[in-house]
């Protein structure tokens, strides 16, 4: 709580330094609160954005009302798209830091002060929170695809988090600057990667999270469009920063099965009945030559890679 206090009053300085993004999809009956709280919390010394992603219901107006400056999609993007929009918008205030939390009402606006005390202290560009379930547990599907899709960010970023999939998350204005989110998915763990890859800090602080009050997730309505869309984020990552080892897996692949099919033609006797001599070899032909045209392409790409 010290460390909280002594955050407070170096916001407290000059102009408001920190920036509150707040994606939304149809959270009228949760919106108000939070927006209230961050200002609460932060009062003069922050500027709270809230980017109704093409709401039916009256999010947008119930956002305003409570004192947020409202972005608006025309439709529905996605909170990958709606986090791309609140930075370039939070950007152009010029904030020391930048602070993102859901719109829904799990996340505690009063957690602020600790998950940008790192940034404050020059530990970290970078703030995860860690969510920390009191009096109540989310399903267990939801705690292994955490458990796994954070175990893979961390292998792909080389860092220690806990909870990749939080969206309570604070960052400085150098990183902000810098980032470049290509996902249309899910953001979560390409900031994370693509963050860390690039140099920047990124640490982790435990932050209190609630059921929501009212209505179901936006982000993780279906298990498996949402790990399909986490999967196809974490390759295009993967395919960016290691083309050598993606390309060459998958070249590879053609080429062992190209050189494995030719080995069963050149046995004695008849192995593959369903396949004639010339189809064969004519197969074992195309796959070892994809197959190393692939690789050819991962060397070429990491040669761009590295420039």
């Amino acid at each position: 709580m010290e460390d909280s206090a002594t955050d407070m009053e170096k916001l407290s300085e000059g102009d408001p330094t920190v920036a509150i993004v707040i994606p939304a999809f149809n959270e009228e009956k949760s919106v108000e609160s939070v927006v209230s709280k961050c200002l609460s919390t932060l009062r003069d010394r922050a500027k709270v954005l809230v980017v109704d992603d093409g709401s039916s219901d009256q999010t947008a107006l119930v956002a305003g009302q409570a004192g947020a400056e409202v972005i608006s999609h025309r439709k529905n993007k996605g909170v990958a798209q709606s986090i791309k929009t609140g930075i370039t918008k939070a950007l152009i205030f010029g904030p020391d830091i930048l602070v993102q939390l859901d719109a829904d009402g799990q996340h505690d606006p009063r957690d602020i002060p600790s998950l940008i005390h790192p940034i404050l202290s020059g530990e970290a560009d970078l703030v995860v929170g860690k969510r920390v379930y009191r009096d109540w547990d989310p399903p267990r599907t939801k705690r292994f695809g955490n458990w796994l899709l954070t175990h893979v960010t961390n292998h792909l970023a080389g860092t220690n988090i806990d909870d990749a999939q939080s969206g309570f998350r604070a960052m400085s204005i150098h990183l902000a600057r810098d980032l470049e989110l290509t996902s249309r998915n899910t953001y979560v763990q390409e900031m994370i990667i693509r963050a860390a890859r690039e140099g920047f800090r990124v640490d982790q602080v435990d932050i209190t999270v609630q059921p929501r009050g009212k209505g179901k997730s936006k982000v993780v309505s279906s298990i498996i469009s949402y790990a399909s869309g986490a999967v196809v984020t974490l390759l295009r990552v993967y395919r960016d920063y290691e083309p050598l080892r993606f390309f060459g897996s998958i070249g590879g692949t053609f080429l062992v099965f190209g050189l494995l099919l030719g080995s069963l033609l050149l046995l004695p006797g008849n192995i593959l009945p369903g396949l004639n001599e010339i189809l064969g070899f004519r197969s074992v032909f195309l796959f070892i030559t994809v197959g190393i045209q692939i690789i050819l392409f991962g060397f070429l790409a990491d040669m761009m890679n590295s420039r």
